[in-house]
């Protein structure tokens, strides 16, 4: 069983993105996919993120988006929707 998921970004983020994915040798879609992959392996972000830069300030005091106490907890909510 398969779910989608969609993220925004400004437009500038998403060309500069695809060409990063393109040099790499994989769509934006495959990298999103091992980041997530990678992120249930580690348990946690797989990258240090200890001290936000002020755009990921901004993103995060934003409140546009949805956290989770547990993987479970995540997992249950992308197989189930807004139920969890």
């Amino acid at each position: 069983m398969t779910t989608q998921m969609q993220i925004e970004l400004n437009s500038q983020d998403k060309v500069s993105f695809d060409k990063l994915c393109e040099r790499l040798g994989m769509t934006a879609q495959e990298a999103m996919q091992n980041f997530v992959i990678k992120m249930l392996d580690v348990g946690k972000l797989p990258f240090k993120a200890d001290v936000p830069n002020e755009r990921l300030k901004k993103s995060l005091n934003s409140k546009s988006y949805r956290s989770f106490a547990t993987v479970d907890d995540l997992m249950e909510y992308l197989h189930n929707g807004d139920e969890a």
